[in-house]
């Protein structure tokens, strides 16, 4: 009876071995046709992967590392590594991994022509610290000057969440240098870390700088559209710099009282984006879609460094005589995995019982709700009518505060920081809002 209870036991370890590696073959064959050579400026990659929409490409050499986000086309993904700290390095490696970190492969390629600089020693009294280095910030890039007498190479390292590398750079005469740190995978916003150090790697300075949001143009404006004659008002939520709203009335004829806004926000849980900027790169794209359908939009900010608190949202909304006021957030939950699109609506405020009876406002958010979800391919969401928010209960005209996404949940962090999902995202909202103008709203269902 032991000897075949043994047995069994053998049986099923056998099984779940094979089992496992039927999984891991399936995963492994889930990318296909891996294609890496050589550029100019880095190395081009592309591969084959029907079965995700986006990718993450992790790379790294002996001198630099990165993440790449990619969007895939057909099933076809393709994009180019650079490497532009490419000094020492004898080879790339690279994992391809889901949005939400699980490995699907991984290759090597061996790089051509690499030759590592001539160093020169130090000189004799070389200058311990350096008190002038200078960081100027650009769109993916930062240039920086110092000057280290005595020091006729550095070790320049930047370091951000997307990208980190190192060059050895030669002085340009007198202790005197300066140059440019390329960073083609970091995001506007992105924190960067510039460390200077000597040959001997004894640190000489080191300072942090946030690159900048250099804005698309959204001048255009349709002369005629579906959205012709139609004022909207775009509300990026939050912003870069500190606010306090202090205490206001919840809604008018309210006698509670409610947090007027304050500098909390979201951040992503492994880009570490500021939700104020995420939602400014939405709130670009959905204003260019309205313009081009006839629109005449206006947005409460159009920049980071600004602070302005909720109730002066609803003013200015109000001022504009706005006939759609589209609140544009992102959300945080502690669980990690949401995966959702939530649409909110005002509920006793007596701004919003005058615009329209609350089922058909009921109605209206749920035919935005339905086309984002249709756009993105996000099947949690729902819409609720509260009394939470104060920008929406101060506003006369029809207005929603919508959550478009998780930054707690890392395979949304991801993908939001791609222009392929931001357009999905401004897309259904556009096409949502553009249902209501026409009247062809969808019925809200309970929750």
């Amino acid at each position: 009876m032991l000897h075949k209870r043994l047995m069994q036991i053998i049986l099923f370890a056998v099984l779940l071995c094979c089992v496992s590696s039927l999984g891991s073959a399936v995963a492994a064959k889930s990318v296909t046709g891996i294609r890496l050579s050589e550029t100019g400026t880095g190395v081009s990659c592309s591969f084959a992967c029907p079965d995700y929409p986006y990718l993450l490409v992790k790379y790294k050499t002996a001198d630099e590392s990165g993440i790449l986000v990619l969007t895939g086309r057909n099933g076809q993904f393709e994009g180019e590594i650079p490497l532009p700290c490419k000094q020492k390095a004898k080879n790339l490696k690279i994992e391809i991994k889901t949005p939400s970190e699980r490995l699907l492969d991984k290759a090597t390629f061996d790089l051509n022509d690499v030759k590592a600089p001539e160093t020169r020693k130090v000189s004799s009294g070389a200058a311990a610290k350096v008190k002038d280095l200078t960081l100027t910030p650009g769109d993916k890039y930062v240039d920086y000057s110092f000057t280290a007498p005595g020091h006729h190479q550095a070790i320049v390292q930047f370091s951000s969440v997307m990208q980190k590398g190192q060059l050895i750079v030669d002085e340009q005469g007198d202790g005197r240098f300066s140059g440019r740190l390329l960073l083609p995978c970091a995001n506007a916003k992105d924190s960067v870390t510039v460390t200077v150090s000597g040959l001997n790697n004894r640190k000489l300075a080191s300072d942090k700088v946030r690159l900048l949001f250099v804005p698309p143009d959204v001048s255009y404006v349709a002369e005629e559209g579906p959205l012709k004659g139609v004022k909207v008002c775009l509300d990026p939520g939050h912003q870069g710099l500190e606010v306090h709203g202090g205490r206001v009335h919840q809604y008018p004829g309210s006698e509670k009282l409610v947090s007027g806004g304050n500098s909390t926000m979201g951040q992503g849980a492994v880009t570490l984006r500021k939700e104020s900027i995420a939602v400014l790169e939405i709130s670009y794209r959905i204003c260019r879609r309205l313009r081009e359908l006839g629109a005449e939009v206006t947005m409460t900010r159009w920049v980071e460094e600004v602070s302005v608190t909720n109730m002066e949202r609803a003013e200015y909304a109000n001022e504009q005589g706005a006939d759609y006021f589209l609140r544009i957030h992102l959300n945080m939950s502690s669980e990690g995995n949401n995966n959702a699109i939530y649409v909110y609506g005002p509920s006793n405020s007596p701004y919003a019982k005058a615009v329209m009876p609350i089922e058909q406002y009921r109605d209206v958010a749920q035919t935005i709700l339905d086309a984002m979800k249709e756009s993105t391919g996000v099947k949690g969401g729902v819409v609720r009518m509260s009394d939470q928010f104060v920008g929406n209960n101060w506003s006369k005209m029809t207005t929603f505060l919508i959550e478009c996404g998780f930054l707690s949940t890392p395979a949304n962090d991801w993908i939001l920081t791609t222009d392929d999902y931001q357009e999905k995202i401004a897309q259904g909202m556009v096409e949502g809002l553009q249902a209501v103008v026409e009247g062809r709203l969808k019925k809200f269902v309970f929750h």
